[in-house]
Protein backbone atom coordinates (compact mmCIF):
# COMPACT_ATOMS: atom_id res chain seq x y z
CA UNK A 1 0.00 0.00 0.00
CA UNK A 2 0.94 3.49 -0.34
CA UNK A 3 1.74 6.42 2.55
CA UNK A 4 -1.74 7.64 1.73
CA UNK A 5 -3.21 4.10 1.76
CA UNK A 6 -4.18 3.62 -1.77
CA UNK A 7 -3.73 -0.21 -3.47
CA UNK A 8 -4.00 -2.05 -7.01
CA UNK A 9 -1.89 0.25 -8.30
CA UNK A 10 1.78 -0.40 -10.30
CA UNK A 11 3.91 1.76 -7.89
CA UNK A 12 6.57 0.26 -6.21
CA UNK A 13 4.94 0.45 -2.81
CA UNK A 14 1.96 -1.56 -3.68
CA UNK A 15 4.13 -4.15 -5.41
CA UNK A 16 6.63 -5.25 -3.40
CA UNK A 17 6.04 -7.47 -0.47
CA UNK A 18 8.44 -9.84 1.41
CA UNK A 19 8.97 -13.52 0.40
CA UNK A 20 10.26 -15.72 3.14
CA UNK A 21 11.75 -19.42 2.96
CA UNK A 22 12.77 -21.18 5.78
CA UNK A 23 14.72 -24.68 5.24
CA UNK A 24 15.06 -27.62 7.22
CA UNK A 25 18.67 -27.76 6.09
CA UNK A 26 19.43 -23.68 6.89
CA UNK A 27 21.86 -23.16 9.76
CA UNK A 28 20.72 -20.29 11.96
CA UNK A 29 23.53 -18.69 11.55
CA UNK A 30 23.35 -18.19 7.44
CA UNK A 31 20.40 -15.63 8.67
CA UNK A 32 22.91 -12.93 9.54
CA UNK A 33 24.87 -13.29 6.38
CA UNK A 34 21.14 -13.24 3.87
CA UNK A 35 20.79 -10.73 1.17
CA UNK A 36 17.86 -8.66 0.47
CA UNK A 37 17.41 -10.38 -3.00
CA UNK A 38 14.83 -8.87 -5.25
CA UNK A 39 13.05 -12.02 -7.12
CA UNK A 40 9.69 -11.74 -9.37
CA UNK A 41 6.66 -13.38 -8.83
CA UNK A 42 7.02 -15.69 -12.11
CA UNK A 43 9.58 -17.00 -9.89
CA UNK A 44 8.24 -18.51 -7.23
CA UNK A 45 6.37 -21.16 -9.42
CA UNK A 46 9.23 -22.87 -11.08
CA UNK A 47 11.27 -22.64 -7.29
CA UNK A 48 8.27 -24.37 -5.47
CA UNK A 49 7.68 -26.85 -8.59
CA UNK A 50 11.26 -27.96 -8.41
CA UNK A 51 11.05 -28.22 -4.55
CA UNK A 52 8.24 -30.47 -4.58
CA UNK A 53 9.08 -32.87 -7.42
CA UNK A 54 6.11 -31.76 -10.19
CA UNK A 55 6.14 -30.32 -13.27
CA UNK A 56 6.94 -26.35 -13.89
CA UNK A 57 3.46 -25.01 -15.46
CA UNK A 58 3.99 -24.91 -18.65
CA UNK A 59 3.15 -21.26 -19.58
CA UNK A 60 5.53 -20.14 -16.94
CA UNK A 61 8.22 -18.07 -17.21
CA UNK A 62 9.88 -17.49 -13.92
CA UNK A 63 13.64 -18.62 -13.04
CA UNK A 64 14.40 -20.54 -10.29
CA UNK A 65 15.70 -19.06 -6.97
CA UNK A 66 19.34 -19.97 -6.47
CA UNK A 67 19.42 -19.61 -2.54
CA UNK A 68 16.88 -21.93 -2.14
CA UNK A 69 18.52 -24.90 -4.04
CA UNK A 70 21.63 -24.42 -1.82
CA UNK A 71 21.03 -27.55 0.18
CA UNK A 72 21.10 -29.68 -2.35
CA UNK A 73 24.20 -31.79 -4.46
CA UNK A 74 25.87 -29.86 -7.25
CA UNK A 75 24.41 -32.22 -9.79
CA UNK A 76 20.92 -31.59 -8.59
CA UNK A 77 21.29 -28.25 -8.85
CA UNK A 78 22.53 -28.38 -12.32
CA UNK A 79 19.41 -30.75 -13.37
CA UNK A 80 16.89 -28.18 -11.80
CA UNK A 81 18.62 -25.44 -13.63
CA UNK A 82 18.42 -27.54 -16.80
CA UNK A 83 14.87 -28.40 -16.31
CA UNK A 84 14.01 -24.93 -15.77
CA UNK A 85 16.23 -24.17 -19.33
CA UNK A 86 14.41 -26.74 -20.97
CA UNK A 87 11.20 -25.38 -19.77
CA UNK A 88 11.59 -21.71 -21.21
CA UNK A 89 13.57 -23.42 -24.66
CA UNK A 90 10.31 -25.51 -25.23
CA UNK A 91 8.24 -21.83 -24.89
CA UNK A 92 11.01 -19.72 -27.33
CA UNK A 93 10.35 -22.39 -29.67
CA UNK A 94 6.59 -22.00 -29.42
CA UNK A 95 6.89 -17.90 -29.83
CA UNK A 96 9.66 -18.75 -32.72
CA UNK A 97 8.68 -21.14 -34.66
CA UNK A 98 11.70 -21.58 -36.77
CA UNK A 99 13.82 -21.89 -33.45
CA UNK A 100 15.79 -24.63 -33.65
CA UNK A 101 18.62 -25.91 -31.31
CA UNK A 102 20.00 -29.28 -32.88
CA UNK A 103 22.29 -28.02 -35.02
CA UNK A 104 24.43 -26.34 -31.95
CA UNK A 105 23.79 -30.24 -29.92
CA UNK A 106 24.09 -32.17 -32.69
CA UNK A 107 27.84 -33.09 -32.64
CA UNK A 108 28.92 -35.63 -30.03
CA UNK A 109 30.20 -34.02 -26.48
CA UNK A 110 34.18 -34.54 -26.73
CA UNK A 111 36.56 -33.33 -24.41
CA UNK A 112 37.64 -30.45 -25.79
CA UNK A 113 33.68 -28.75 -25.24
CA UNK A 114 35.10 -25.78 -23.64
CA UNK A 115 36.52 -24.62 -26.56
CA UNK A 116 33.22 -24.62 -28.34
CA UNK A 117 31.75 -22.36 -25.75
CA UNK A 118 31.70 -18.79 -27.78
CA UNK A 119 30.66 -15.58 -27.27
CA UNK A 120 26.75 -15.29 -28.23
CA UNK A 121 25.11 -12.08 -30.97
CA UNK A 122 23.45 -12.15 -33.57
CA UNK A 123 19.85 -12.50 -33.89
CA UNK A 124 17.65 -13.46 -31.13
CA UNK A 125 17.29 -17.16 -32.04
CA UNK A 126 21.14 -17.49 -32.57
CA UNK A 127 21.72 -15.74 -29.27
CA UNK A 128 19.07 -18.08 -27.41
CA UNK A 129 20.04 -21.25 -29.04
CA UNK A 130 24.10 -20.34 -28.26
CA UNK A 131 22.88 -19.05 -24.22
CA UNK A 132 21.44 -22.58 -24.06
CA UNK A 133 24.32 -24.89 -26.00
CA UNK A 134 27.07 -22.92 -23.65
CA UNK A 135 25.13 -23.51 -20.49
CA UNK A 136 24.40 -27.22 -21.73
CA UNK A 137 28.36 -28.08 -22.62
CA UNK A 138 29.69 -26.17 -19.12
CA UNK A 139 27.59 -28.65 -17.65
CA UNK A 140 28.45 -31.32 -19.61
CA UNK A 141 32.09 -30.51 -19.29
CA UNK A 142 31.96 -30.40 -15.49
CA UNK A 143 30.03 -33.83 -15.63
CA UNK A 144 32.57 -35.52 -17.64
CA UNK A 145 34.61 -34.92 -14.76
CA UNK A 146 33.99 -37.53 -12.46
CA UNK A 147 37.07 -38.14 -10.36
CA UNK A 148 37.62 -34.47 -9.67
CA UNK A 149 34.12 -32.86 -9.42
CA UNK A 150 34.91 -31.28 -5.98
CA UNK A 151 37.82 -29.95 -7.14
CA UNK A 152 37.00 -28.28 -10.38
CA UNK A 153 34.38 -25.08 -8.83
CA UNK A 154 35.26 -23.27 -11.44
CA UNK A 155 33.86 -25.30 -14.10
CA UNK A 156 30.77 -25.82 -11.63
CA UNK A 157 30.37 -22.19 -11.16
CA UNK A 158 30.80 -21.55 -14.96
CA UNK A 159 27.80 -23.72 -15.49
CA UNK A 160 26.01 -22.36 -13.37
CA UNK A 161 26.28 -18.56 -14.71
CA UNK A 162 25.70 -20.09 -17.68
CA UNK A 163 22.30 -21.14 -17.20
CA UNK A 164 21.06 -18.23 -15.54
CA UNK A 165 22.29 -16.04 -18.34
CA UNK A 166 20.44 -17.87 -20.23
CA UNK A 167 17.49 -18.01 -18.37
CA UNK A 168 17.20 -14.45 -17.49
CA UNK A 169 18.03 -13.12 -21.03
CA UNK A 170 14.69 -15.89 -22.46
CA UNK A 171 12.28 -15.23 -18.85
CA UNK A 172 12.68 -11.62 -19.52
CA UNK A 173 11.92 -11.52 -23.67
CA UNK A 174 9.36 -14.32 -22.81
CA UNK A 175 7.78 -11.55 -20.46
CA UNK A 176 8.43 -8.76 -22.49
CA UNK A 177 6.78 -10.19 -25.08
CA UNK A 178 3.75 -11.60 -23.73
CA UNK A 179 2.51 -8.18 -22.01
CA UNK A 180 3.66 -6.41 -24.92
CA UNK A 181 0.71 -3.71 -26.07
CA UNK A 182 0.36 -3.02 -30.10
CA UNK A 183 -0.29 0.40 -28.92
CA UNK A 184 0.05 1.65 -32.56
CA UNK A 185 -3.10 -0.54 -33.24
CA UNK A 186 -4.85 -0.14 -30.04
CA UNK A 187 -4.42 3.86 -30.70
CA UNK A 188 -5.71 3.14 -34.15
CA UNK A 189 -8.71 0.80 -32.70
CA UNK A 190 -9.56 3.68 -30.32
CA UNK A 191 -9.27 6.79 -32.93
CA UNK A 192 -12.50 4.16 -35.29
CA UNK A 193 -14.20 3.73 -31.90
CA UNK A 194 -14.58 7.69 -31.48
CA UNK A 195 -15.32 8.21 -34.88
CA UNK A 196 -18.20 5.99 -34.74
CA UNK A 197 -19.14 7.43 -31.20
CA UNK A 198 -19.18 11.10 -32.95
CA UNK A 199 -21.16 9.72 -35.65
CA UNK A 200 -23.94 8.09 -33.68
CA UNK A 201 -24.14 11.41 -31.51
CA UNK A 202 -23.93 13.83 -34.18
CA UNK A 203 -27.35 11.90 -35.82
CA UNK A 204 -28.72 12.03 -32.41
CA UNK A 205 -28.30 15.77 -32.06
CA UNK A 206 -29.40 16.66 -35.45
CA UNK A 207 -32.64 14.00 -34.90
CA UNK A 208 -33.26 16.09 -31.51
CA UNK A 209 -33.85 19.21 -33.38
CA UNK A 210 -35.52 18.14 -36.00
CA UNK A 211 -38.10 17.09 -33.32
CA UNK A 212 -38.26 20.03 -31.33
CA UNK A 213 -39.01 22.13 -34.68
CA UNK A 214 -41.56 20.35 -34.91
CA UNK A 215 -42.72 20.30 -31.83
CA UNK A 216 -42.71 23.85 -31.32
CA UNK A 217 -45.76 24.40 -32.75
CA UNK A 218 -47.91 22.78 -30.36
CA UNK A 219 -45.81 23.48 -27.05
CA UNK A 220 -43.92 25.76 -25.88
CA UNK A 221 -39.78 25.85 -26.74
CA UNK A 222 -39.29 27.52 -23.49
CA UNK A 223 -40.78 24.51 -21.65
CA UNK A 224 -39.28 22.26 -23.95
CA UNK A 225 -35.64 23.33 -23.37
CA UNK A 226 -36.41 22.73 -19.64
CA UNK A 227 -37.38 19.60 -20.22
CA UNK A 228 -34.57 18.49 -22.17
CA UNK A 229 -32.29 20.34 -19.32
CA UNK A 230 -34.04 18.36 -16.55
CA UNK A 231 -34.19 14.72 -18.53
CA UNK A 232 -31.41 14.89 -20.61
CA UNK A 233 -29.07 16.52 -17.57
CA UNK A 234 -29.79 13.04 -16.14
CA UNK A 235 -28.95 10.99 -18.73
CA UNK A 236 -25.58 12.62 -19.55
CA UNK A 237 -25.01 12.69 -15.40
CA UNK A 238 -25.68 8.96 -14.87
CA UNK A 239 -23.47 8.60 -18.37
CA UNK A 240 -20.38 10.56 -16.47
CA UNK A 241 -20.91 8.64 -12.91
CA UNK A 242 -20.50 5.35 -15.02
CA UNK A 243 -17.36 6.27 -16.80
CA UNK A 244 -15.52 7.96 -13.79
CA UNK A 245 -16.61 4.67 -11.90
CA UNK A 246 -14.72 2.24 -14.04
CA UNK A 247 -11.84 3.64 -13.34
CA UNK A 248 -12.19 2.45 -9.75
CA UNK A 249 -11.84 -1.16 -9.70
CA UNK A 250 -13.77 -1.69 -6.73
CA UNK A 251 -16.19 0.26 -8.39
CA UNK A 252 -16.48 -2.08 -10.91
CA UNK A 253 -16.66 -5.20 -8.69
CA UNK A 254 -19.69 -3.55 -7.07
CA UNK A 255 -21.41 -1.73 -10.22
CA UNK A 256 -24.71 -3.05 -8.93
CA UNK A 257 -25.28 -0.12 -6.47
CA UNK A 258 -24.55 2.52 -9.49
CA UNK A 259 -27.73 0.63 -11.45
CA UNK A 260 -29.96 0.30 -8.53
CA UNK A 261 -28.97 4.21 -7.84
CA UNK A 262 -29.86 5.43 -11.38
CA UNK A 263 -33.46 2.88 -11.41
CA UNK A 264 -34.07 4.68 -8.00
CA UNK A 265 -33.26 8.10 -9.33
CA UNK A 266 -35.31 7.83 -12.46
CA UNK A 267 -38.62 6.22 -11.12
CA UNK A 268 -38.70 10.11 -9.00
CA UNK A 269 -38.04 12.18 -11.84
CA UNK A 270 -41.33 9.84 -13.61
CA UNK A 271 -42.58 11.15 -10.08
CA UNK A 272 -42.11 14.26 -10.18
CA UNK A 273 -43.50 14.59 -14.01
CA UNK A 274 -46.53 13.15 -13.32
CA UNK A 275 -47.24 15.43 -10.94
CA UNK A 276 -46.42 18.33 -12.19
CA UNK A 277 -48.02 17.13 -15.91
CA UNK A 278 -51.46 16.78 -16.53
CA UNK A 279 -52.14 13.27 -17.67
CA UNK A 280 -53.58 14.42 -21.71
CA UNK A 281 -53.44 17.25 -23.80
CA UNK A 282 -52.69 19.97 -21.92
CA UNK A 283 -53.81 22.80 -24.60
CA UNK A 284 -57.44 21.61 -23.45
CA UNK A 285 -56.74 23.19 -20.43
CA UNK A 286 -57.21 22.56 -16.41
CA UNK A 287 -61.16 22.66 -16.74
CA UNK A 288 -61.73 20.18 -19.14
CA UNK A 289 -60.37 17.60 -17.37
CA UNK A 290 -63.20 15.04 -17.05
CA UNK A 291 -63.55 11.98 -13.58
CA UNK A 292 -61.99 9.50 -16.00
CA UNK A 293 -58.79 11.54 -16.34
CA UNK A 294 -58.32 12.45 -12.89
CA UNK A 295 -58.45 8.34 -12.17
CA UNK A 296 -55.62 8.57 -15.30
CA UNK A 297 -53.86 10.53 -13.35
CA UNK A 298 -54.02 8.90 -9.58
CA UNK A 299 -53.35 5.31 -10.97
CA UNK A 300 -50.32 6.85 -12.91
CA UNK A 301 -48.55 7.99 -9.33
CA UNK A 302 -49.33 4.73 -7.64
CA UNK A 303 -48.09 2.39 -10.60
CA UNK A 304 -45.01 4.48 -9.92
CA UNK A 305 -44.75 4.02 -6.49
CA UNK A 306 -45.60 0.04 -7.68
CA UNK A 307 -42.43 0.57 -9.80
CA UNK A 308 -40.32 2.12 -6.63
CA UNK A 309 -41.54 -0.97 -4.73
CA UNK A 310 -40.64 -3.28 -6.88
CA UNK A 311 -36.91 -2.10 -7.60
CA UNK A 312 -36.48 -2.12 -4.29
CA UNK A 313 -37.46 -5.59 -4.18
CA UNK A 314 -35.04 -6.18 -7.07
CA UNK A 315 -32.28 -4.81 -5.03
CA UNK A 316 -32.36 -7.24 -2.25
CA UNK A 317 -32.82 -9.63 -4.70
CA UNK A 318 -29.37 -10.67 -4.99
CA UNK A 319 -26.48 -9.72 -3.11
CA UNK A 320 -24.25 -9.37 -6.24
CA UNK A 321 -20.44 -7.72 -6.40
CA UNK A 322 -17.74 -9.36 -4.30
CA UNK A 323 -17.96 -7.97 -0.58
CA UNK A 324 -21.26 -8.76 0.33
CA UNK A 325 -22.38 -11.78 -1.46
CA UNK A 326 -22.39 -13.83 1.89
CA UNK A 327 -25.24 -11.30 3.39
CA UNK A 328 -28.87 -12.84 3.11
CA UNK A 329 -31.17 -11.70 0.50
CA UNK A 330 -34.17 -12.67 -1.04
CA UNK A 331 -33.03 -15.69 -3.48
CA UNK A 332 -30.90 -16.66 -0.52
CA UNK A 333 -34.42 -17.38 1.09
CA UNK A 334 -36.30 -18.54 -1.43
CA UNK A 335 -33.36 -21.12 -1.92
CA UNK A 336 -33.92 -22.17 1.84
CA UNK A 337 -37.66 -22.35 2.28
CA UNK A 338 -37.99 -25.40 -0.27
CA UNK A 339 -39.52 -25.53 -3.42
CA UNK A 340 -43.11 -25.81 -2.40
CA UNK A 341 -43.19 -21.86 -1.06
CA UNK A 342 -40.67 -21.12 -4.29
CA UNK A 343 -44.01 -22.55 -6.18
CA UNK A 344 -46.79 -20.88 -4.08
CA UNK A 345 -44.61 -17.55 -4.54
CA UNK A 346 -44.75 -18.33 -8.79
CA UNK A 347 -48.14 -19.22 -8.88
CA UNK A 348 -49.26 -15.56 -6.74
CA UNK A 349 -46.77 -13.62 -8.31
CA UNK A 350 -48.32 -14.52 -12.02
CA UNK A 351 -51.85 -13.81 -11.03
CA UNK A 352 -50.74 -10.41 -9.46
CA UNK A 353 -49.11 -9.73 -12.64
CA UNK A 354 -52.11 -10.77 -15.10
CA UNK A 355 -54.10 -9.33 -12.81
CA UNK A 356 -52.46 -6.02 -12.70
CA UNK A 357 -51.97 -6.24 -16.95
CA UNK A 358 -55.16 -6.61 -17.82
CA UNK A 359 -56.08 -4.13 -15.36
CA UNK A 360 -53.81 -1.53 -17.23
CA UNK A 361 -55.28 -2.66 -20.87
CA UNK A 362 -58.78 -2.07 -19.64
CA UNK A 363 -57.80 1.36 -19.07
CA UNK A 364 -55.64 1.37 -22.30
CA UNK A 365 -57.98 0.24 -25.07
CA UNK A 366 -61.83 -0.27 -25.15
CA UNK A 367 -61.31 -3.58 -27.48
CA UNK A 368 -61.75 -6.28 -25.56
CA UNK A 369 -60.37 -9.50 -27.25
CA UNK A 370 -57.42 -7.29 -27.36
CA UNK A 371 -56.91 -6.22 -24.04
CA UNK A 372 -57.25 -10.50 -23.77
CA UNK A 373 -54.74 -11.31 -26.41
CA UNK A 374 -52.11 -8.53 -25.09
CA UNK A 375 -52.65 -8.81 -21.43
CA UNK A 376 -50.82 -11.94 -21.68
CA UNK A 377 -48.14 -11.69 -23.82
CA UNK A 378 -46.38 -8.72 -21.97
CA UNK A 379 -44.64 -8.29 -18.54
CA UNK A 380 -46.13 -6.35 -16.17
CA UNK A 381 -42.36 -4.38 -15.86
CA UNK A 382 -42.97 -2.80 -19.44
CA UNK A 383 -46.68 -2.21 -19.21
CA UNK A 384 -45.81 -0.01 -15.93
CA UNK A 385 -43.23 2.00 -17.59
CA UNK A 386 -45.51 2.03 -20.81
CA UNK A 387 -47.28 4.33 -18.57
CA UNK A 388 -44.68 7.15 -18.08
CA UNK A 389 -42.79 6.61 -20.94
CA UNK A 390 -43.84 10.29 -23.15
CA UNK A 391 -40.37 11.71 -24.57
CA UNK A 392 -37.78 10.36 -26.32
CA UNK A 393 -35.30 10.18 -22.97
CA UNK A 394 -36.69 7.37 -21.82
CA UNK A 395 -35.73 5.57 -24.44
CA UNK A 396 -32.10 5.54 -22.39
CA UNK A 397 -34.62 4.77 -19.24
CA UNK A 398 -35.04 1.58 -20.97
CA UNK A 399 -31.46 0.51 -21.35
CA UNK A 400 -31.06 2.10 -17.34
CA UNK A 401 -33.61 -0.13 -16.17
CA UNK A 402 -32.40 -3.34 -17.80
CA UNK A 403 -29.12 -2.47 -17.00
CA UNK A 404 -30.29 -2.74 -13.18
CA UNK A 405 -32.44 -5.80 -13.75
CA UNK A 406 -29.45 -7.69 -15.02
CA UNK A 407 -27.60 -7.04 -11.71
CA UNK A 408 -30.68 -7.28 -9.52
CA UNK A 409 -30.60 -10.64 -11.32
CA UNK A 410 -27.40 -11.67 -9.63
CA UNK A 411 -25.08 -10.85 -12.47
CA UNK A 412 -21.75 -9.22 -11.92
CA UNK A 413 -18.32 -8.03 -13.70
CA UNK A 414 -16.81 -11.18 -12.44
CA UNK A 415 -17.13 -13.98 -14.87
CA UNK A 416 -17.57 -16.62 -11.80
CA UNK A 417 -21.56 -14.90 -11.43
CA UNK A 418 -22.65 -16.86 -15.14
CA UNK A 419 -25.20 -19.43 -15.03
CA UNK A 420 -23.15 -22.18 -16.77
CA UNK A 421 -25.74 -24.61 -15.87
CA UNK A 422 -28.89 -22.85 -17.07
CA UNK A 423 -26.69 -22.89 -20.49
CA UNK A 424 -27.92 -26.97 -20.87
CA UNK A 425 -31.53 -27.20 -19.57
CA UNK A 426 -33.23 -28.62 -22.20
CA UNK A 427 -30.17 -29.81 -25.08
CA UNK A 428 -30.34 -33.33 -25.80
CA UNK A 429 -26.62 -33.36 -26.63
CA UNK A 430 -23.96 -31.28 -26.15
CA UNK A 431 -23.41 -28.17 -28.50
CA UNK A 432 -21.08 -25.03 -27.85
CA UNK A 433 -23.45 -22.89 -30.23
CA UNK A 434 -26.90 -23.54 -28.64
CA UNK A 435 -25.47 -23.76 -24.89
CA UNK A 436 -23.88 -20.10 -25.82
CA UNK A 437 -26.71 -18.68 -27.36
CA UNK A 438 -29.01 -19.83 -24.06
CA UNK A 439 -26.49 -18.54 -21.48
CA UNK A 440 -26.02 -14.90 -23.13
CA UNK A 441 -30.08 -14.96 -23.12
CA UNK A 442 -29.52 -15.86 -19.55
CA UNK A 443 -27.26 -13.12 -18.63
CA UNK A 444 -28.76 -10.26 -20.68
CA UNK A 445 -32.60 -11.56 -20.01
CA UNK A 446 -33.46 -8.37 -18.27
CA UNK A 447 -31.03 -5.60 -20.77
CA UNK A 448 -32.99 -7.57 -23.46
CA UNK A 449 -36.81 -7.77 -22.58
CA UNK A 450 -35.90 -3.67 -22.27
CA UNK A 451 -34.97 -2.95 -25.58
CA UNK A 452 -37.48 -5.33 -27.28
CA UNK A 453 -39.98 -3.73 -25.27
CA UNK A 454 -39.53 -0.56 -27.03
CA UNK A 455 -41.61 -1.73 -29.95
CA UNK A 456 -44.22 -1.27 -27.59
CA UNK A 457 -43.28 2.17 -26.95
CA UNK A 458 -43.28 3.04 -30.12
CA UNK A 459 -46.89 1.77 -30.93
CA UNK A 460 -47.81 4.11 -28.48
CA UNK A 461 -45.45 7.13 -29.76
CA UNK A 462 -46.95 10.99 -29.75
CA UNK A 463 -47.11 11.70 -33.31
CA UNK A 464 -49.94 14.46 -33.10
CA UNK A 465 -47.57 17.00 -34.12
CA UNK A 466 -47.64 15.35 -37.77
CA UNK A 467 -50.42 17.02 -40.45
CA UNK A 468 -51.87 13.38 -41.04
CA UNK A 469 -50.11 9.89 -39.98
CA UNK A 470 -51.25 8.16 -42.83
CA UNK A 471 -50.69 10.52 -45.39
CA UNK A 472 -47.19 11.17 -43.76
CA UNK A 473 -44.11 10.11 -45.96
CA UNK A 474 -43.52 6.71 -45.05
CA UNK A 475 -39.56 7.05 -45.04
CA UNK A 476 -39.70 10.09 -43.06
CA UNK A 477 -42.44 8.27 -40.63
CA UNK A 478 -39.77 5.29 -40.05
CA UNK A 479 -37.12 8.00 -39.20
CA UNK A 480 -39.22 9.95 -36.78
CA UNK A 481 -40.32 6.34 -35.30
CA UNK A 482 -37.10 4.79 -35.08
CA UNK A 483 -34.61 7.36 -34.83
CA UNK A 484 -35.03 7.74 -30.78
CA UNK A 485 -35.51 4.06 -30.46
CA UNK A 486 -32.28 2.79 -32.21
CA UNK A 487 -29.81 6.02 -32.07
CA UNK A 488 -29.87 6.07 -28.30
CA UNK A 489 -29.43 2.66 -27.31
CA UNK A 490 -26.38 2.69 -29.78
CA UNK A 491 -25.35 6.01 -28.73
CA UNK A 492 -25.23 5.45 -24.95
CA UNK A 493 -23.54 2.09 -25.18
CA UNK A 494 -20.65 3.58 -28.06
CA UNK A 495 -19.96 5.99 -25.21
CA UNK A 496 -19.31 3.72 -22.81
CA UNK A 497 -17.59 1.17 -24.92
CA UNK A 498 -15.15 3.90 -25.84
CA UNK A 499 -14.56 5.16 -22.53
CA UNK A 500 -13.79 1.62 -21.08
CA UNK A 501 -11.62 0.78 -23.81
CA UNK A 502 -9.58 3.89 -23.37
CA UNK A 503 -9.88 3.44 -19.09
CA UNK A 504 -8.41 -0.34 -20.13
CA UNK A 505 -5.22 0.76 -21.68
CA UNK A 506 -4.19 2.92 -19.36
CA UNK A 507 -4.89 0.46 -16.90
CA UNK A 508 -2.84 -2.01 -19.06
CA UNK A 509 -0.34 -1.98 -15.98
CA UNK A 510 -2.42 -2.79 -13.25
CA UNK A 511 -2.68 -5.07 -10.60
CA UNK A 512 -5.91 -6.14 -11.14
CA UNK A 513 -5.94 -6.09 -14.75
CA UNK A 514 -6.53 -9.37 -15.44
CA UNK A 515 -9.61 -10.14 -12.29
CA UNK A 516 -11.37 -7.15 -12.92
CA UNK A 517 -10.57 -4.75 -15.98
CA UNK A 518 -10.44 -7.74 -18.29
CA UNK A 519 -13.52 -9.86 -17.10
CA UNK A 520 -15.70 -6.05 -17.15
CA UNK A 521 -14.22 -5.67 -20.91
CA UNK A 522 -16.13 -8.64 -21.75
CA UNK A 523 -19.01 -7.97 -20.36
CA UNK A 524 -18.96 -4.57 -22.08
CA UNK A 525 -18.37 -6.10 -25.31
CA UNK A 526 -21.15 -8.52 -24.87
CA UNK A 527 -23.72 -5.97 -23.92
CA UNK A 528 -22.58 -4.13 -27.14
CA UNK A 529 -23.80 -7.03 -28.88
CA UNK A 530 -26.92 -7.21 -26.46
CA UNK A 531 -27.58 -3.43 -27.80
CA UNK A 532 -27.31 -4.53 -31.19
CA UNK A 533 -29.50 -7.49 -32.02
CA UNK A 534 -31.77 -6.09 -29.81
CA UNK A 535 -31.86 -2.61 -31.72
CA UNK A 536 -31.84 -4.94 -34.99
CA UNK A 537 -35.29 -6.76 -33.92
CA UNK A 538 -36.69 -3.24 -32.81
CA UNK A 539 -35.56 -1.76 -36.49
CA UNK A 540 -36.68 -4.73 -38.44
CA UNK A 541 -39.73 -5.14 -36.88
CA UNK A 542 -40.90 -1.62 -37.04
CA UNK A 543 -39.74 -1.61 -40.66
CA UNK A 544 -41.61 -4.75 -41.39
CA UNK A 545 -44.99 -2.97 -39.74
CA UNK A 546 -44.93 0.02 -41.93
CA UNK A 547 -44.11 -1.95 -45.00
CA UNK A 548 -46.88 -4.47 -44.29
CA UNK A 549 -49.37 -0.98 -43.77
CA UNK A 550 -47.66 0.67 -46.73
CA UNK A 551 -48.35 -2.21 -49.09
CA UNK A 552 -52.11 -2.33 -47.51
CA UNK A 553 -52.88 1.32 -47.70
CA UNK A 554 -51.19 1.02 -51.21
CA UNK A 555 -54.10 -1.50 -52.28
CA UNK A 556 -56.82 0.27 -50.72
CA UNK A 557 -56.23 3.26 -52.80
CA UNK A 558 -55.81 1.56 -55.54
CA UNK A 559 -58.99 -0.42 -55.41
CA UNK A 560 -60.97 3.28 -54.26
CA UNK A 561 -59.73 4.68 -57.29
CA UNK A 562 -60.89 1.71 -59.29
CA UNK A 563 -64.66 1.83 -57.74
Amino acid sequence: MTESGNHGGSSYEETDSLALFIGLNNDISDYSLSTHNIIYQVDIAPTLALLFGVPIPKNNVGVLIAEIFGYLADDQQLKALELNSWQLLRLLQAQMPGLSCRNYLCDDFSDDQESKITKCSGSMGKMFCCLYTNAALLQNSWMSKEFSRSKSREDYSSAVTAYYEFLRTASEWLSRSATDKPVSLLTLGIAAMLLSCLILLSLLFNMCKEVYIREKYLFDLESAMQTWYLDETFVLGVILILIVSMISSSMVEEEQYIWHFVASTLNLLLLRKAIQCPPCGGAQGLHTLSKEQNKISCFRLSSIFVVLVSGRILRGWHQGGVNWTNLPDISKWLEQSGTDNVKSIQLVSCLLLMTLSLYVLFLLGSNKKFVLVIGFSFLMSGLLVLQHVTKHWEVAAFYFLGMAGHFALGNSNSLATIDVAGAFIGISSHSTVLSGILMFMITYASPMLFILSMVMYISVKETSYLPSPFSADSTQLLKIMLGFPCLVPLGLNSILLTAYTIILLLMRNHLFVWSVFSPKYIYVCTTTVCVYVGVSVVSTTVTYTYLVLGFRRKMQGELSHQQ
